[in-house]
């Protein structure tokens, strides 16, 4: 008694058929995946960043909205999207911080028209101001004092 089998034209074919199905099942994963979201464009200024400042304010004055740039409470900005870094690091506000005067408001976003203001502790020739959108990790500015 010989083992049932099938014709080799078959099995061809029902293997091109789970090879197609496993391809076509591959492309729609990778084509439905989420898309990179795009960069943004807004238009900051600066100011107080010089030797002896005391106060650095950043003004958003046009252009896309950086949404959940960061938490402030009480004066304390935790950075969210947005980072203001000095020398690479990030700048640790524990107190003094505002939005649009108010030192409070949770998690802010930032749109033109907005300003916000942070205490520092003044700044020396050659420090770099970088302010950087975190999901990208793109500068939004970047300025060296010289």
């Amino acid at each position: 008694m010989g083992f049932p089998s099938i014709s080799p034209t078959v099995a061809e074919v029902l293997l091109l058929a789970l090879t197609l199905s496993l391809g076509f099942a591959l492309g729609w994963a990778i084509g439905s995946s989420r898309k990179p979201e795009p960069p943004l464009f807004p238009f900051l200024t600066v100011s107080g960043f010089g030797e002896n400042s005391t106060e650095l304010t950043l003004k958003h004055v046009y252009g896309e909205t950086i949404k959940d740039a960061f938490e402030l409470e009480n004066g304390a900005i935790s950075w969210r999207n947005l980072e203001v870094r000095v020398n690479a690091l990030k700048v640790t506000v524990k107190g003094g911080g505002k939005l649009n005067g108010r030192e409070g408001g949770g998690r802010c976003d930032f749109k033109a028209g907005d300003v916000l203001s942070l205490p520092v502790e003044g700044f020396r020739k050659g420090d770099e101001l970088l302010l950087v959108y975190a999901p990208q990790g793109r500068p939004l500015y970047r300025g060296t004092l010289e």
